[in-house]
């Protein structure tokens, strides 16, 4: 996740904060978790400022039911943490850029998603 925030910040026009970001993710997790998301979610998020922070709220809040875990794959969080973002945006897995690299090299600074 921290990656995924890096590159944004980093390579995007106008980048979404990183708490917008995380929370994203986050409400994803969190929509059927048990126990649900705590109605001030939001609020604890915008006081995350360091990656250490982060961190510190992902294992805490990390749903542990096996059937919510199971749900959600690293893809479908990053997705929903790149919908914060202005404008198009898809993820694209480092396999993904190793093997179109055979074909068409990529500068090694590119960013792991496309934006428009």
């Amino acid at each position: 996740m921290k990656t995924i925030m890096d590159v944004v910040l980093d390579n995007h026009v106008e980048p979404p904060a990183r708490q917008q970001m995380f929370l994203g993710g986050m409400r994803h997790v969190l929509q059927k978790a048990q126990p649900p998301a705590p109605a001030d979610l939001s609020a604890r998020v915008s006081g995350l400022t360091t990656d250490e922070q982060f961190a510190a709220f992902l294992k805490k809040n990390w749903p542990d039911h096996p059937k919510v875990v199971r749900r959600f794959d690293g893809r479908s969080i990053h997705s929903r943490m790149l919908r914060t973002v202005p404008g198009p945006t898809r993820f694209v897995s480092a396999r993904n850029i190793r093997s179109k690299s055979k074909f068409a090299p990529i500068a090694t600074s590119a960013p792991a998603f496309k934006s428009a």
